[in-house]
């Protein structure tokens, strides 16, 4: 049996027999369950993998403006048609102060 390294997550078995798999994400540990290993190795995987890239983030501890805003605008940067995502951006502007982009 091999070893994970850090932020790899990991799989255990349940007394059970559910296996979990878990882990790390900027606002805490998250947890998979499933009948077989190789289901939640099959969840695990792609749970890091949309973390690693940025496709889902724990938002438990981010404030609506700033930082949160600024992490979706990054995140679907590439997805929408530039007017839409310059759009989006402004938008996050005229918020209340505190609330928008960039606490403005």
């Amino acid at each position: 049996m091999t070893r994970r390294g850090k932020g790899e997550g990991s799989i255990y078995r349940r007394k059970d027999g559910l296996w979990v798999g878990q882990y790390e994400t900027g606002a805490g540990k998250k947890y998979f369950y499933g009948k077989t290993r190789k289901e939640v190795a099959a969840k695990l995987s792609k749970a890091i993998d949309d973390r690693d890239n940025g496709t889902v983030f724990g938002a438990g501890y981010l404030k609506v403006g700033g930082e949160y805003l600024d992490r979706w605008l990054d995140s679907i940067r590439n997805t929408v048609k530039y007017r839409t995502w310059q759009r989006h951006e402004e938008a996050g502007h005229i918020l209340p102060k505190g609330v928008g982009a960039g606490g403005s």
